[in-house]
């Protein structure tokens, strides 16, 4: 039920997103968090666990994790580049939030299990780069404020998310 109720929430954040006029991240929401958030939905449920009608997570093979590793890095590299050329300040935390914010979602949907680490090391650099934005604009202490609250509610649903692993692969293996 989460994904689907995210779908929803992506909706309301791209109407959000064009009054403010932040018309990329408005973009963002609608082409890519909802209907990622939607696909996780109809693929959780259909690939649901017929004990505890829940989706089964697995881990990562090694050659998966090298994969999306190499993936990421080469890509973090180029965006990385292309902010560092327009001498954006943030070029190297903000480009690295910004590619998780894409990746994670990803993990999520294929019901990989360590999506929930890669989100703890989200939420610890977007708390570092709002620190950075805060040093130079003290006007920007909202969004480490909620950086700081983000962080708070993915370790929550990080601790969630283990347990329930956990039992469900006792349940699996017995």
């Amino acid at each position: 039920m989460g994904p689907l109720i995210g779908s929803i929430n992506s909706l309301i954040y791209t109407a959000a997103y064009i009054y403010m006029g932040v018309y990329a991240s408005a973009a963002s929401a609608i082409l890519f968090s909802f209907p990622i958030q939607l696909m996780t939905f109809f693929r959780w449920k259909k690939n649901a666990y017929k004990k505890t009608k829940t989706v089964v997570f697995r881990k990562m093979t090694t050659k998966i994790r090298i994969f999306w590793s190499v993936a990421f890095l080469i890509v973090w590299g180029i965006i990385a580049a292309i902010f560092m050329h327009l001498d954006y300040e943030y070029a190297i935390l903000d480009s690295c939030t910004l590619l998780f914010g894409f990746v994670i979602p990803v993990l999520t949907m294929l019901a990989y299990i360590e999506y929930t680490y890669l989100w703890i090391v989200q939420c610890v650099l977007g708390v570092f780069l709002n620190i950075q934005m805060v040093i130079n604009d003290p006007k920007e202490t909202t969004y480490l404020i909620y950086g700081v609250y983000a962080l708070y509610c993915v370790i929550g649903a990080f601790i969630s998310v283990q347990k329930f692993y956990k039992e469900q692969q006792k349940t699996l293996v017995s």
